[in-house]
Parts: structure tokens; C-alpha cells; sequence
């Protein structure tokens, strides 16, 4: 994403990104990533380590702290180029 120059380029139907959030569907996942416009690839990019990370560790995600979680660490747009 980052190679084509597209900092909006988000896969909503990536599994990796629905179990990172653990989220049922790629609509709820659209839902959530609206916020995160216009650098929702960083966002994919940072969902896809926090889901290796938790793979390593064995610790999967549960629906009850996984969005919370995810939600509050992921940076405003206005800050995320800042980080990443």
C-alpha cells in the first residue's frame, strides 16, 4: 500500500484485520476504518502486527476488550502520519 502510494488503500475483507478486531463481518470492519480516512492503510498495517504480535504470543483476541483495545491505541488521522 505504502509502495503504491496509497495511504487510503484499506482491505475491509482481510481476515486478518477481522480477527484483529475481532469483527464478524468486512462492513462492520468499513464501519470502524471511516475514522481513520485518509491513512487507513497505516491502520491495516498496524491491525496486521497487533494480530501477528498476539498470534506469537498465543494470545487471540476476544470480542469484549479486542475493539476497545484497538480503537483507543490507533491515532486520530491527524496524528496517525506522525507515527507510522
Amino acid at each position: 500500500m505504502r509502495a503504491l502510494g496509497e495511504p487510503d488503500a484499506f482491505p475491509s475483507g482481510d481476515l486478518g484485520l477481522l480477527r484483529a478486531m475481532a469483527l464478524k463481518n468486512s462492513r462492520e470492519l468499513t464501519q470502524h476504518a471511516e475514522v481513520w480516512r485518509p491513512w487507513r492503510a497505516y491502520a491495516a498495517m498496524y491491525l496486521w502486527k497487533i494480530a501477528s504480535q498476539r498470534a506469537e504470543s498465543g494470545n487471540g483476541p476476544t470480542a469484549s476488550n479486542t475493539q476497545k483495545d484497538i480503537l483507543g491505541s490507533i491515532p486520530s488521522s491527524q496524528h496517525l502520519s506522525s507515527v507510522v
